[in-house]
């Protein structure tokens, strides 16, 4: 009874908690070969079924049939990556426990030729696999070039299987690999008792994994079953489906694909065994999917289930059937005494398609993975079983990544230009590398010079050239580059060096003047989402979504290295930073903790259960003595530093909040979020000072101006707002960018505000005058982070595109200084006349921010010298 539709779903679902991707009970190869990285097929009945290759090229493909219009996808070969043993001892579900028998087994937990294994289950369910001689998986690094381009051709991939290879299929069916784990011999069981109580057993006596003569044996009698498969008998040698394709040189831990820099059909192959068995059984594959809302007319109510939605008619033609329905037990048809199928990709993307987005913008497109779970529940012991629930009680946030596309926001991979890229125009993208720029950063001398030149400057930025045709000619040249977006950049504190996280897993420390890339720290295995110079800049403090938090000695480029990893996390760690004395480090996770951990010990001094959803944004206040959190929770909260204890809790904003930020005396936090409201708050007393509702949409980003007199907000409206953050009154509407704003960065003397989106621009201006200077342009997709150089006279900015550039900022002279104070003063008298004219008559309106100064004052000073976050 191998092939049973419960024994496939049983044996999926107990060993997909295993965080190494979907297991397949029928791993052998079909007709068309064995499962390959960039393979696009489906899976049905415990089987994945390839179609094509994205990745060979149509000639490579004999025996297959691509899409009339297909392209290959061209990625780096540094993005594929190899690891050696990822399964050795048999692999059980939790309700399975494995006994060796014979005693064969060995201390390396390989299953060998002679053991004898008895695998036994007292739940109603469980699985268990083994594997000989252990198992190698391959994991091709998500990147833009690769979500773009399954983006772009999902429709043609759904045309090509439905109308030309006629295969009966749906939309969100369709699979696009990019990892596998391979072995050459398995055995694999699934218990499946209908009752609680009873236990069953399944011995594997003797002689290799594939050939053993799997006994069964009832230990006690229960009402259920068991089932059972090994790797069936291979077949004579053939020609290969894709001829041309040969096998890669041997994996190794870690390694890349080789020097190559452009990724080949020769690099997907598995590797054989050193007794020349191949390792072809594809034990578990990871996927990508893309799931469509047809009926845009529809309501949709968010976190709803298809119970839940608004009725609809059945008129109309079946194939525009809504594809957000979910393929579970709710409505999956069964085979007559069977289960349904699993997939737990669905649950993501149905979780995305009915989130109930604030100002009713409608998801019409999903994108979701199987490594995407694991990023939400990274612990394999914890990993829930009803995932619907727990993606209702962890309420991840969902980013949109263009009109009606999203994904989940920790996941947020996509490029936002693929919608203008057709599927014949997707290119490679990589990251620009190589010699120093030939222009400097202006010097004091040459102040006046750069001002002059700005205009033609800005449009240019201080970029690294590519080196590809020189390093072209050394084999095994080392390119130091991103293959991700750029997540964070952080300035050393003396502008010598620039270090720049993505989500490539890599961190990449440059020259500060010419942007050369000086050294690439790889040890994360997963997405680094933060980055951040300790204050002597001699350390380096990162946090990745492999639940870690690194601190690196950087004190000697050449051999930068990790000096300590802070561990304790069970999920991505989103944030971290020093504290302002660097005494303390704050870091905070989607496990809905923060942790202050002391800097010179490394020991954990609280571990703080800070929100009831996923921790948005966290700081320390720039006295060190509180940290200020905020929360898809819709609050923001305020803690003790020393203590780890709660101070307050900040109230009033209705949806999910994005960012906090403090004041320059650690006196007010400013707040903003999906309601559209920035907020100012008291620290002391949490109680609101100011709200200001100017936005038409979420506010993303808000940031106190150095001197703590203003404050900007971001927005998803395509604007940046600077106001007066005591009275709330408007002082610039910052425009000029076509789209949604993600990031913004004031300079440390408060003289310009830099901003950032979607539409690729970087744009700056002059906090007194309101006035832009000229448009910087040159990245090719969103910009996701900006940072001035301490001296003012450099911008940095990081974008999707994975490029690090450098824009020089004129420095304002002394006669720009009189002559924007004179201006400064004219724009203030012709406010305080306006003001008189809108405000009753004896009302001084002068006195209005002094009001609320010597308020907030009076109500610090009635606050007990303990609760008070002032210094």
């Amino acid at each position: 009874m191998s092939g049973s539709r419960a024994s496939f779903t049983v044996y999926a679902k107990e060993l997909f908690s295993k965080q190494l991707g979907f297991p397949l009970w029928f791993p052998e190869p079909t007709e068309q070969g064995e499962t390959l990285i960039g393979d696009v097929g489906y899976y049905y009945d415990g089987g994945f079924y390839r179609m094509f290759n994205a990745i060979a090229s149509a000639e490579e493909q004999t025996d297959a049939e691509p899409p009339d219009d297909f392209v290959p996808l061209t990625i780096n070969s540094k993005v594929l990556h190899h690891r050696r043993d990822v399964i050795k001892a048999p692999l059980t579900s939790k309700s399975v426990a494995s006994t060796d028998l014979g005693g064969n087994l060995g201390l390396s937990g390989i299953v060998q030729a002679g053991a004898e294994l008895k695998f036994t289950c007292k739940r109603q369910s469980g699985a268990f696999l083994c594997v000989q001689p252990g198992a190698n998986a391959s994991i091709l690094h998500p990147s833009k070039t690769m979500l773009q381009y399954i983006r772009a051709s999902h429709e043609s991939w759904y045309h090509h299987l439905s109308n030309v290879q006629m295969r009966d299929i749906r939309r969100h069916e369709i699979l696009f690999i990019h990892g596998v784990i391979k072995t050459a011999d398995w055995a694999a069981g699934v218990f499946m008792n209908e009752t609680t109580g009873g236990e069953l057993s399944i011995e594997v006596p003797l002689g290799a994994v594939g050939q053993a003569s799997l006994n069964f044996s009832h230990v006690r009698a229960v009402s259920g079953g068991a089932d059972y498969r090994h790797r069936p008998s291979r077949l004579p040698p053939q020609t290969p489906a894709t001829p041309s394709i040969t096998a890669s040189a041997e994996a190794s831990d870690s390694s890349h694909a080789g020097p190559s820099s452009v990724l080949t059909s020769s690099s997907l192959l598995s590797t054989p065994t050193e007794s020349g068995e191949p390792m072809d059984q594809a034990v578990f594959i990871n996927y990508y999917k893309v799931k469509r809302l047809l009926w845009l007319n529809r309501p949709i109510r968010g976190a709803a289930g298809p119970d839940e939605q608004e009725p609809h008619s059945d008129e109309g033609d079946p194939s525009d059937e809504l594809e957000y329905s979910h393929d579970n037990e709710d409505s999956e048809v069964p085979y007559p005494g069977s289960f349904p199928t699993f997939d737990p990709v669905d649950h993501l993307l149905d979780y995305i398609l009915t989130y109930e987005v604030e100002d009713g913008t409608q998801i019409h497109t999903a994108i979701a993975a199987t490594d995407h779970l694991y990023r939400l529940f990274p612990d394999a012991e914890a990993f829930p079983e009803d995932i619907p629930a727990a993606l209702r009680q962890l309420k991840p946030p969902v980013m949109f990544l263009d009109e009606g596309v999203a994904i989940l926001a920790a996941c947020a991979e996509w490029d936002d230009a693929s919608d203008e890229v057709e599927v014949a125009e997707v290119v490679k993208h990589t990251v620009t590398t190589g010699s120093p720029i030939t222009d400097a950063p202006p010097g004091q001398d040459d102040v006046q010079d750069a001002e002059n030149e700005f205009g033609s400057q800005a449009s240019e930025a201080h970029e690294v050239e590519k080196k590809a045709e020189q390093d072209a000619g050394e084999e095994g040249a080392s390119v130091i580059e991103h293959y991700g977006g750029v997540m964070c950049i952080s300035w050393s504190p003396d502008g010598k060096y620039i270090a720049t996280c993505s989500d490539d897993t890599a961190i990449i420390i440059w020259d500060g003047t010419t942007c050369e890339p000086l050294r690439k720290l790889n040890d994360h295995t997963g997405g680094v989402c933060s980055v951040e110079y300790s204050h002597d800049g001699t350390r380096l403090l990162s946090g990745s979504c492999d639940s870690r938090a690194i601190i690196w000695n950087v004190e000697n480029i050449g051999t930068a290295a990790i000096a300590h990893e802070l561990t304790g996390h069970s999920a991505t760690v989103q944030g971290a930073h020093y504290s302002p004395d660097g005494t303390k480090i704050l870091t905070y996770s989607m496990d809905f903790t923060m942790r202050i951990w002391n800097a010179e010990t490394k020991e954990t001094l609280h571990t703080i259960a800070a929100h009831n959803a996923v921790i948005t944004d966290a700081k320390f206040s720039p006295d060190g003595q509180w940290v200020a959190s905020c929360s898809g929770d819709h609050t923001a909260k305020i803690w003790k530093v020393e203590t780890g204890e709660l101070h307050c809790t900040l109230t009033g904003h209705t949806e999910v909040l994005y960012s906090i930020a403090w004041d320059n005396e650690s006196r007010r936090v400013a707040t903003g979020s999906d309601d559209k409201s920035c907020k100012v708050w008291m620290a002391a007393t949490g109680e609101l000072l100011v709200s200001m509702d100017l936005h038409p949409k979420p506010v993303w980003v808000v940031a106190f101006s150095p001197d703590g007199r203003q404050v900007a907000s971001a927005s998803t409206d395509e604007t940046i707002k600077l106001c007066d953050s005591f009275t709330g009154q408007l002082i610039h509407d910052f425009t000029g960018t076509d789209s949604v704003v993600y990031c913004m960065a004031f300079s440390s003397d408060g003289r310009y505000l830099a901003g950032g989106g979607k539409d690729h621009e970087v744009l700056v201006w002059n906090t007194k005058t309101g006035e832009a200077l000229p448009s910087m342009l040159g990245h090719t997709d969103k910009i996701s982070f900006l940072k001035f150089s301490p001296d003012n006279l450099l911008l940095a900015s990081g974008a999707d595109d994975g490029v690090l550039k450098l824009w020089p900022i004129p420095k304002v002279t002394s006669l720009d200084e009189k002559e924007s104070s004179e201006a400064e003063k004219a724009t203030l008298e012709e406010e305080q006349a306006l003001q008189e004219e809108q405000s009753p008559a004896g009302e001084d309106p002068e006195a209005a921010r002094e009001t609320v100064v010597e308020e907030q004052a009076l109500k610090e000073e009635q606050s007990t010298e303990e609760d008070t976050p002032a210094s």
